[in-house]
């Protein structure tokens, strides 16, 4: 794997089928890890993959509150500068891939970025105004090659994501959430393998008097939290490793 010092423009030359947006309160390596191991399997019964092509969208990191602020104008419907960045990223690979195909396996905050980073894009309405390439654009006699998506540890519900990537034409593949996460259970109203807690009023209620929750929350940024430790392979639907000939 190389790593570039310096952003790289995604073109036909440098976009990759293995992509992802980091969460909030990560450093540069802490996103590669992130990334790599959400778009790639990494166990105990992991052969090596030899090299590995991917591009991390980076959300630079401003400290909790800063990262914080963010985070909530994306969850309250507004669209933040990296959000609109977000979406010419998935624009710019998307369409630089092609047929070829494109995957975005995000974590923590990252896929509220992709989600507002979608939303902006699919507003601006046909491609030459600035929105996505139509499916047919994505497929040729041989092979389709539909962008997908999938989230680890999503403070976005899972039925308002696949909304939002089948909006946009794509393909959403759910949502994986650790027992005990506090953003993807909270936040996200998810649970285990693209499971939905039920995003409402009551699901609400029940979190704000589940001392869990609080205990969950206080561990948010620890070693042992577990909205770490993601692997590509815990989403039985998801897209790992490189693209398959």
């Amino acid at each position: 794997m190389l790593i570039s010092k310096t952003p790289v423009k995604v073109t036909e030359g440098t976009s990759t089928f293995q992509n992802g947006t980091n969460g909030m309160m990560n450093s540069e390596g802490d996103a590669i890890k992130n990334v790599l191991s959400q778009t790639h399997n990494y166990d105990e019964n992991s052969t090596g993959y030899g090299s590995v092509l991917l591009n991390v969208n980076y959300n630079p990191t401003h400290g909790f509150l800063g990262d914080g602020i963010e985070s909530a104008v994306d969850k309250m419907g507004g669209t933040t500068g990296i959000a609109k960045q977000t979406g010419e990223f998935i624009r710019d690979t998307t369409t630089a891939q092609g047929s070829d195909g494109s995957n975005f396996a995000n974590h923590s905050q990252g896929n509220q970025l992709n989600k507002s980073g979608l939303e902006y894009i699919t507003d601006k309405g046909s491609y030459e105004q600035g929105g996505f390439k139509g499916q047919d654009y994505f497929k040729s006699e041989e092979k389709s090659g539909i962008p997908t998506f999938a989230g680890y540890g999503s403070p976005v519900n899972t039925e308002d994501m696949k909304q939002v990537v089948e909006d946009a034409g794509f393909d959403f593949r759910g949502n994986f959430t650790n027992d005990g996460d506090f953003v993807g259970e909270v936040l996200g109203k998810n649970t285990g393998d693209d499971g939905n807690r039920g995003n409402t009023v009551l699901t609400t209620i029940k979190d704000a008097v589940n001392i869990d929750t609080y205990k969950n929350a206080s561990e948010l940024f620890s070693d042992e939290s577990p909205h770490s430790n993601y692997n590509c392979g815990d989403l039985s639907t998801a897209v790992c490793g490189p693209k398959q000939p």
